[in-house]
């Protein structure tokens, strides 16, 4: 039986005509990473940001729009993959069980981004067993990996924690996923089923998953009060505004790291004041 997504010698189909397979592995690389950096700044909008399967798609088609027709869309045929180092072969979800698999893990995302702060124990436990039932869905044709790696990194910012993958071996970190879901082993000619090994995965994240610097809290803190005074500025009379506005330039003249602390000082203030005035922000007092 054929297969839609690529040629008879295994090549994906792509909309940049590449007919090479190390050409097209190399652009696919570069060009996703590119991407990835982009959705992960902020600078690619997604139209959905709820940790579900539509979430999912809007990455994949940012990561990969630009190469394949089919990007952001669930695959339709089974997804069956190889790892040489593990000598193992997994066989992913049935495309048919997509939707109601990621209904599932919509609860456990929805769990993890709404819980008040999560202990490190705790919310690496919760990240490696929403990647494994993730990783085994495998939505789509290619990608899944590359894709899934964004989902994560921002799923783990909800709670102020960092993925940084360079912390581990790439082969490593694909046999640890292949591992992780149900998988059989290649044994004299024969595949033998092989029950999940989900400890590998949980050694890697441990790794991956990192607590934010003090510098890094810092920016966190100002990020989400800047995002409040940009939300409720309008609420600010236009005296309060020119004295936030003459702060704003002493603070400029601050050295970098004194400038973000000051500025978080400000923005605390000014949130304080939102919160208490939520209809009307009273005018400041003026020397007379």
């Amino acid at each position: 039986m054929s297969n839609p997504y690529t040629d008879e010698n295994g090549l994906f189909h792509n909309k940049l005509g590449i007919t090479d397979q190390t050409a097209l592995n190399e652009f696919e690389y570069h060009h996703s990473a590119m991407k990835a950096e982009a959705v992960l700044s902020g600078e690619i909008k997604l139209d959905h940001s709820s940790y579900d399967l539509a979430h999912l798609k809007d990455i994949h088609k940012a990561l990969f729009g630009d190469i394949y027709e089919w990007a952001g869309q669930e695959r339709t045929r089974p997804s069956v993959k190889g790892n040489n180092l593990s000598k193992t072969v997994t066989f992913f979800l049935e495309p048919e069980k997509l939707q109601e698999k990621w209904q599932e893990i919509q609860k456990l995302t929805q769990e993890f981004s709404q819980a008040e702060k999560l202990d490190l124990k705790t919310a690496k436990e919760k990240l490696v067993g929403i990647m494994i039932e993730a990783n085994y869905s495998h939505p789509f044709p290619e990608g899944n990996g590359r894709t899934l790696q964004v989902f994560m990194t921002q799923l783990a910012n909800e709670q102020n924690l960092k993925m940084d993958y360079s912390k581990v071996d790439a082969e490593m970190w694909n046999m640890a996923n292949a591992l992780s879901v149900p998988h059989s082993k290649r044994y004299e000619g024969h595949l033998i089923d092989v029950p999940p090994n989900k400890e590998m995965l949980g050694r890697m994240m441990d790794k991956v998953i990192q607590e934010p610097t003090q510098s890094q809290n810092l920016q966190i803190q100002f990020e989400q009060l800047d995002k409040v005074y940009q939300e409720n500025q309008h609420l600010l009379s236009p005296k309060q505004k020119l004295i936030i506005h003459e702060a704003e330039k002493i603070i400029q003249q601050l050295p970098p790291q004194a400038q973000l602390q000051a500025k978080v000082n400000l923005y605390q203030s000014i949130s304080e004041d939102i919160q208490k005035h939520p209809q009307q922000f009273d005018e400041p007092e003026i020397d007379r």
